[in-house]
């Protein structure tokens, strides 16, 4: 579509909004002028809440993320651990991925905090706040705000070179992490 086209069309629904907004205007100075004439009454509905996924996840769930963001990235920006989320909860709506965050976390060597032998227990009391924060915003506004990995549903570090980053598009670096989808 050309350039054009699209300005066109934006300037059109401009005018048209203005010629309501003045005839909307026109019809209330009437009514007010002559109380004969009847106006429509506008009610606000409020719409219901929609459920976020932070609504519907199990505090199992919620603790797998939490510790899937302390143990991948607790070292990162809020954006890095933001990035590590995503990954896991696209990897969850993927066909490719179990269905639940635990399932997802615990895939066998999915992730290498879940299979490097050291202690699965955080240590680091104000890190582990900040990924519990960041989880609980991750899944309140999952769907509802910017991926920062674009899709992604594969990372790693800087620090290692995976044979399997070749059959994946690179997407995006965030601090010391890769981060990859499916072509």
């Amino acid at each position: 579509m050309k350039i054009s086209t699209i300005i066109g069309g934006v300037a059109s629904l401009a005018v048209i909004v203005a010629m309501a907004g003045i005839y909307w205007t026109a019809d209330q100075a009437e009514a007010a002028v002559n109380p004969s004439i009847d106006m429509p009454t506008v009610v606000y509905v409020p719409q219901p809440k929609l459920p976020t996924l932070f609504d519907v996840t199990s505090e199992q769930d919620r603790e797998c993320l939490v510790h899937n963001i302390y143990f991948e990235a607790r070292s990162e920006s809020q954006l890095g651990q933001r990035a590590v989320a995503w990954v896991t909860l696209n990897r969850m709506f993927s066909e490719e991925f179990p269905n639940t965050i635990c399932a997802v976390v615990w895939q066998e060597r999915q992730f290498s905090w879940t299979h490097d032998g050291k202690s699965d227990t955080p240590r680091d009391q104000e890190a582990l706040k900040v990924a519990e924060t960041v989880a609980d915003i991750v899944l309140k506004n999952y769907g509802n705000q910017i991926d920062p990995t674009e899709g992604s549903t594969y990372f790693h570090s800087t620090s290692v070179r995976p044979v399997w980053r070749h059959s994946f598009d690179r997407v995006v670096q965030i601090d010391r992490h890769i981060f990859y989808k499916d072509g």
